[in-house]
């Protein structure tokens, strides 16, 4: 069944915290396969979380496409599991809260204790978790600058300032290189990560005119990070 979704990017994270966009999603139905390639999520709920409420899990494959399923409920916390070959972006949702969770899923099992604000809720057994938010956390200069210049853009627009504008923008695109830099050097020093296909595969997606970069630093990826990377990315 389609449905209008909210879906994330991991470029966005870095630079703005989240933008969300949105996107057409599909209800999908998790199916066991290979225990090694499965992941089981366990969320703990805080003591004034309102039962009736409904948790959902949307990840998204590498294409950028959510699948979404809804957590069962067991007692005072939620599961769910599902097969997943590679890690990728996903988010839980409580129904009636505009703000999700976002962290990265993967073949584990996996517990979030989840907080009243939902966004301030945390995995608790994740180091790849821990080393995502590391990541985050080194951009949060660049999620300053961009914050910063907004209210600018406004001001230059309600004014009709072109000159203003232009700076702005021109500041915003180096703030944006220096982004990119940024995880083209996290990728190159840190080979092992099984983040770098998300972070290459959102560099393709935003940077398209630095296919080639992009291109020759995902043939360095192992085979097992390489499950994770876009068709375009492997192409010749």
């Amino acid at each position: 069944m389609e449905r209008q979704k909210t879906s994330i990017s991991l470029i966005s994270i870095f630079l703005l915290w989240l933008i969300l966009y949105s996107t057409t999603g599909c209800q999908k139905t998790f199916s066991k396969k290979n225990k090694a390639n499965q992941f089981y999520v366990t969320v703990q709920t805080p003591e004034s979380f309102n039962e009736s409420n409904v948790l959902t899990l949307t990840y998204l494959n590498k294409e950028d496409e959510p699948f979404t399923d809804t957590l069962m409920k067991s007692e005072h916390f939620y599961t769910i599991k599902g097969d997943l070959q590679y890690p990728v972006k996903a988010f839980i949702e409580i129904s009636g809260q505009r703000d999700f969770f976002p962290f990265i899923l993967h073949s584990d099992s996996l517990t979030i204790n989840l907080a009243s604000n939902v966004n301030e809720s945390a995995v608790l057994n994740s180091p790849l978790n821990k080393e995502w938010l590391a990541l985050v956390k080194a951009s949060e200069k660049s999620f300053k600058q961009i914050s910063y210049l907004y209210p600018q853009i406004q001001k230059a627009r309600l004014e009709n300032n072109h000159k203003v504008l232009e700076r702005i923008y021109r500041e915003i695109e180096v703030v944006k290189e220096q982004q990119k830099q940024l995880l083209l050097d996290y990728v190159h020093s840190h080979p092992q990560s099984q983040l770098n296909a998300i972070i290459l595969n959102d560099l393709y997606k935003n940077y398209p005119q630095d296919s080639l970069v992009l291109k020759n630093q995902a043939v360095l990826l192992q085979d097992s990070q390489k499950k994770g990377l876009i068709n375009d990315l492997l192409s010749p």
